[in-house]
């Protein structure tokens, strides 16, 4: 694609965005959305805080698990600040939340001498498990609401990157067949051989994987309990399903899409439109203080010497 043409998708998403969270707006009162969010006082956002605290060091640990088993062990804490400069590149950039990868490998290559391939290797296995994790959590989430046709193709889906892991294990190398390079074989090596001899370690990154999807239906459900949203086992799957398929599509930083979701699937299940808002609007502003953090920290310790 030309640099003519990915400035006019660009453009195109930016407008399409900015249209929809425009609609949302215009669906509720920003009133009552806003009175809702007033209603959060110290105790709430102090529990918020402390529990996106601490999800951001859970997410930092399926990494570190496998850095560790391919013998480059870093920091924990490292390791989940590194992630979360990943994610400030990974939000600001259009699609479905990458970008940031890049970012990650420098800094554990340039930081902490780890080799190029086990750093790729590293990284590329996180996305794995968050690829095969994140689908098969859509396709739970559409069978709850009975939706069968978008259960069969989120289980497609998710076979993709379960089946590569799969090839991994048995020492199938698909990527290097395609991109015959040094740096592609060596890191999928490495990742292959985490697959094939580190069961330990593997389980404990499948284990980190739910334990992060843990952090993220406690952090929804609290959120929307202190706006005054009891909401039930399924109800919290649903809200949560929404809010992470906007950031599956092309729309910068899912804007417009996790405005329209939240108030959609608010909606459903019976409340306020505009409580659907107040929590897209909170966990709006969370991201987008989480990012320019990740950034500003990527930034600083890329140019750091």
């Amino acid at each position: 694609m030309s640099r003519l043409n990915r400035r006019g998708l660009h453009a195109f998403l930016w407008v399409a965005a900015l249209a929809l969270f425009l609609w949302a707006l215009s669906r509720v009162s920003l009133a009552e959305a806003w009175a809702a969010v007033r209603q959060l006082d110290t105790t709430a956002v102090s529990a918020l805080v402390a529990v996106n605290v601490a999800a951001l060091v859970v997410f930092g640990v399926r990494w570190w698990i496998i850095l560790r088993a391919l013998g480059h062990p870093i920091g924990l804490i490292d390791a989940s600040l590194y992630r979360l400069a990943a994610f400030g590149f990974s939000y600001f950039t259009p699609g479905p939340q990458v970008g940031g990868e890049p970012v990650q490998v420098l800094l554990a290559e340039n930081r902490h001498g780890v080799a190029r391939d086990v750093a790729i290797g590293s990284v590329g296995l996180d996305r794995l498990f968050d690829g095969v994790v994140n689908l098969a959590f859509l396709a739970a989430s559409a069978l709850v609401v009975a939706d069968s046709a978008t259960t069969l193709v989120l289980a497609v889906l998710v076979m993709v990157p379960l089946a590569y892991l799969i090839a991994l294990a048995v020492g199938r190398r698909p990527v290097s067949a395609l991109f015959n390079r040094e740096v592609v074989r060596d890191s999928e090596e490495q990742a292959g051989r985490f697959c094939r001899e580190r069961r330990v370690p593997l389980a404990l990154a499948i284990a980190a994987s739910f334990a992060s999807w843990g952090m993220l239906l406690l952090e929804y459900w609290l959120l929307a309990y202190f706006l005054g949203i009891p909401l039930s086992p399924t109800q919290l799957v649903i809200g949560l399903a929404a809010a992470r398929v906007a950031y599956l599509l092309l729309f910068p930083a899912g804007l417009g899409v996790l405005e329209v979701g939240q108030v959609a699937a608010v909606s459903a299940m019976g409340f306020p439109a505009a409580l659907g808002l107040s929590l897209s609007l909170v966990i709006r502003f969370r991201d987008v203080v989480t990012a320019t953090a990740g950034l500003w920290l990527g930034l600083r310790l890329l140019t750091k010497k």
